[in-house]
């Protein structure tokens, strides 16, 4: 046996046999899943997904499907079950990113219908419930951290939208403009747009700020479907994520990344134009937080040059590509760019 097939096996027992069942496991399970994602790279780079996708990721996948789909028993959930679907999701999430960052993967047949229609039938108002009173104590006692039972749900939560960027990216084409349209969808999440997006911004409220990216990744592919329709729920969608990234000012690390999935997401060409064409609510609380986005430039630099470059950048490449319909939105939003043409490359006020 080589040394990738001994590390695989190894992976998929740990991360599929319940043997990872206390707080301190989900620390080793991150570990996991970092080697996990090295041997992927190994394989692909090696061109033998096929064989991964044989040996690990199609038996982790099943594995995992199969604890998530187990209901608990009537005396409530067991700490150890409740790790194990931390687990299962966290494994689930990175098989996702495996195939949506590495498309040679698909080359190799790999069936994600399975998964997919787990995924879109998520029951995304569900968390991960609390184990046993009894349990409870002890999993505080072992967690140096003090992190509580919020941090694993929260991380839990974090991964089914990791899951659910992939499903969206991958079939965004069948993302209706309205519900009225499918009265038994394939894919739920996806063919239900407007209930994901209200599970989003609920996501939102409950999420920690440094792990909301994969759910700003799910409003940008929902909004510029639903604004049209729906154009209540998606300006809820853009107050609520920018509650959250504006509070992540003082947060470097996470505050750009953030930032930047916030930009494309509410300032997407089609949203933009859109707006501008319906003249609703969306209109308005765009221009509000584009005014609120050149206020904190005032004492946070580089804020004003992420919005500018953006929203140019999405102007005029499509225009030079002969369509003129998303450069003569920018007239509808003339306060960014007289602000950008007045000032220049400065981009703070007080440098002015």
């Amino acid at each position: 046996m080589s040394t990738t097939e001994s590390v695989s096996e190894f992976l998929l027992r740990r991360l599929t046999a319940n043997e990872l069942s206390s707080v301190s496991d989900l620390d080793r399970c991150r570990l996991y899943l970092q080697v996990f994602a090295e041997l992927t790279d190994l394989h692909v780079q090696g061109g033998t997904g096929g064989h991964l996708i044989g040996r690990v990721i199609a038996p982790l996948k099943k594995a995992s499907i199969r604890h998530l789909r187990d209901t608990d028993s009537e005396q409530g959930p067991a700490l150890g079950r409740q790790i194990q679907r931390a687990v299962s999701m966290a494994a689930l999430a990175a098989v996702c990113e495996a195939i949506d960052q590495k498309p040679a993967l698909q080359l190799h047949s790999l069936d994600t219908g399975p998964l997919e229609q787990f995924l879109a039938s998520l029951q995304l108002d569900r968390m991960l419930q609390k184990p046993h009173p009894e349990e409870q104590s002890s999993f505080l006692e072992e967690s140096s951290s003090s992190q509580g039972w919020g941090k694993v749900a929260a991380q839990y939560i974090h991964d089914q939208w990791v899951c659910l960027s992939f499903l969206l990216k991958k079939h965004h084409t069948l993302v209706p403009a309205s519900e009225g349209e499918l009265p038994e969808p394939r894919l739920p999440a996806v063919q239900r747009p407007a209930r994901t997006l209200q599970a989003a911004v609920a996501a939102l409220a409950v999420l920690p700020s440094v792990s909301v990216l994969p759910v700003l990744r799910c409003m940008r592919l929902l909004v510029p479907k639903l604004l049209a329709s729906s154009e209540s729920v998606c300006v809820e969608a853009f107050d609520a994520a920018w509650r959250t990234v504006s509070s992540l000012s003082n947060t470097q690390l996470t505050f750009w990344p953030s930032l930047k999935a916030f930009v494309q997401f509410v300032f997407d060409t089609k949203v933009l134009t859109i707006a501008a064409k319906i003249k609703g609510q969306a209109y308005f609380k765009i221009k509000e937080i584009m005014h609120k986005m050149i206020e904190m430039s005032a004492v946070k630099s580089g804020v004003f040059n992420t919005l500018i470059t953006h929203c140019c950048q999405s102007w005029v490449v499509p225009a030079s590509n002969g369509s003129q319909g998303s450069l003569s939105s920018a007239e509808s939003y003339g306060e960014l760019v007289l602000e950008a043409c007045t000032f220049g490359t400065v981009f703070r006020r007080d440098q002015r």
